[in-house]
């Protein structure tokens, strides 16, 4: 029998006898404790408990629920896509896939689960068993696609292998760089092991598999795609490169802060070179869950151009447009918005802008307490300016988080404040007034002032025109709480909520309905601005500055639609 099973499967015959093995084992020592009086003494009970678990942990024979190749696959279950590859889409968020080269098993991505139950049992399923990888293949340094990788190497002693460019952040545990926009999960904080680097151009062979190693860069930069070469027939693994056949491409990482290592330039580059090639057989994507419903995974001509040639179009418009307004994210790094309107950074959380020129300093927001002024300076600096002690004060709210480094200011500072300048200490009276009509004196522009809110919780909005373009000056309303996936072959969007930065909204809103209803008046008053640049008090995700086509009509749905539910949620658990 065990002859025949490894005639046919040796992974599957090395399974049965491990779990035959251990069948023996919890039989014969239970003889033993018996034949020694040990009856159902706790001694007893503990070595059997003990080798109880020793059998789960060990691989289980299962006959493979996947005998034939399926014709299409939704990417939400484990599946043969082909002889010997198949698609472990039970792990979530992203698929892993394994080839069967007849010499051992190559792994590409190892799900984000560090101790890689879920992909254990996705390849059990199958027939499979970790303990047989040679090769794993990461496509790209993020948490979803990596986690598994130092249990995977620990227990099967794997070649464990990446993109050089993406080899620093694996060795670091850079969870910034690892997590990206997405929530945090649990992590060790542990480095993940790697043995090899690789570049593009570079070849792993084993068995009967070829592999070529493709340098695909964008997503992030040491993102791979890999080509396998089987029995005749070709396999694009292609990480988030190409995410899905629904989506196409992950792109997001262009529209926001290079800090999260995305890059336009390189990831047009790289879709350049996957339109230049020969179209595969079969594309499989890091998150083929997201097509919704069962796709085939051979792919054609026609196909292939309807997923890269509208991500073509799409990131030579955001090169474009970087090399046209400058690449103005607001995510702590001092820079240049527009001519006389600048980006400080962030000082305890708010954002500080400046309109500055020969003639004034203007500053939007001013915290920090008494280090707000030196810590302003040192801004100034960082931008090669001449730094000048603010002539003026515009504040976004009253609340002291924005306000509290009034303090390190003349008492000549004017300031525009909404109720009013805020006093902040018994004794220190309060700072001059400045109005609208002085405020765009001063600017020689016209300045709205757009009063959001009542009472305690009134707050202020600016909108003027530098350059030509639409600046809005806002507080913390609206929040950028999403992000759009655009299905390639329609062009039409679909809304995703970032975490934790929803749920941060979320909680605030429900502590009052008087807040919420503020809120949604708020986003009433600032929809129809429809600014081209805009500047919160709380910048998120290291958001664009500049705003396109119907970015803001999509940030004031999504906030409008959040509070609303929020709103609903609290009518229905109030008459529970």
């Amino acid at each position: 029998m065990s002859e025949s099973l490894n005639t046919r499967n040796p992974q599957r015959a090395r399974l049965l006898v491990s779990s035959l093995g251990n069948a023996v084992c919890v039989a014969l020592v239970s003889i033993c404790l018996l034949l020694a009086g040990c009856g159902e003494s706790a001694d007893a009970i503990a070595i059997r408990k003990r080798l109880a678990e020793r059998q789960l942990e060990s691989p289980q024979y299962v006959e493979s629920t996947v005998p034939e190749p399926v014709p299409e696959w939704s990417g939400k279950r484990n599946a043969l896509l082909a002889p010997g590859v198949y698609g472990l889409g039970g792990l979530y968020p992203s698929a892993a896939y394994v080839i069967d080269t007849g010499d051992g098993l190559i792994l590409i991505d190892t799900g984000s689960d560090e101790n890689v139950v879920g992909l254990r049992n996705c390849m059990t399923e199958v027939g499979l068993q970790i303990e047989d990888v040679k090769f794993v293949l990461l496509t790209h340094a993020h948490y979803d696609h990596v986690f598994g990788a130092n249990r995977v190497r620990e227990v099967s002693h794997a070649t464990v292998c990446v993109g050089a460019d993406d080899l620093d952040v694996l060795r670091s545990a850079n969870e910034f760089a690892l997590f990206s926009l997405f929530p945090r999960i649990e992590f060790s904080g542990t480095p993940i092991v790697v043995d090899r680097t690789l570049n593009d151009g570079d070849r792993i062979e084993l068995g009967d598999t070829v592999i070529h190693t493709m340098g695909c860069p964008g997503h992030t930069p040491g993102s791979m795609c890999y080509l396998a070469e089987k029995a005749g027939e070709s396999f694009l693994f292609s990480g988030d490169v190409i995410a899905s056949l629904r989506f196409g491409p992950a792109t997001y990482p262009i529209f926001i802060s290079p800090k999260f290592r995305g890059d336009a330039e390189t990831y047009s580059a790289t879709i350049d070179q996957l339109l230049a090639m020969d179209v595969p057989d079969y594309l499989l994507p890091g998150h083929p869950r997201q097509q919704t419903f069962s796709r085939p995974i051979s792919i054609d001509t026609q196909q292939w151009q309807e997923l890269l040639l509208p991500t073509q179009r799409e990131i030579r418009t955001v090169v474009q447009r970087h090399q046209d307004d400058g690449k103005d994210f607001l995510d702590g790094s001092p820079k240049q918005i527009e001519k006389g309107l600048f980006y400080f950074g962030e000082i305890d959380g708010v954002a500080v802008y400046g309109l500055v020129d020969a003639e004034q300093s203007i500053v939007v927001n001013a915290p920090g307490g008494e280090q707000f002024l030196t810590k302003l300076q040192s801004r100034f600096e960082r931008l090669g300016l001449d730094f000048r002690t603010p002539d003026a004060v515009l504040l976004t709210t009253r609340q002291p988080t924005h306000c509290s480094g009034l303090v390190s200011l003349a008492k000549t500072t004017l300031v525009m404040a909404p109720g009013g300048t805020p006093s902040l200490v018994s004794d220190a009276g309060s700072w001059p007034s400045l109005d609208e009509a002085s405020l765009s004196r001063k600017l020689s522009t016209l300045v709205e002032v757009i009063a959001l809110g009542e009472g305690d919780a009134s707050e202020l909005a600016y909108l003027l025109e530098i350059g030509g373009k639409r600046v809005l000056l806002t507080p913390a309303v609206p929040r950028n709480i999403s992000l759009d996936w655009v299905t390639r072959k329609t062009g039409t969007a679909k809304g995703t909520l970032l975490e934790p930065q929803a749920t941060d909204l979320r909680t605030l809103l429900e502590a009052s309905d008087d807040l919420r209803e503020q809120y949604l008046l708020a986003l009433d008053t600032l929809g129809p601005t429809r600014p081209d640049i805009w500047l919160p008090s709380l910048p998120l995700t290291g958001q664009n500055a500049n705003l396109y086509d119907e970015t803001w009509h999509r940030i004031i749905v999504a906030n409008r639609k959040l509070a609303s539910a929020t709103g609903d949620s609290l009518v229905l658990k109030a008459s529970q």
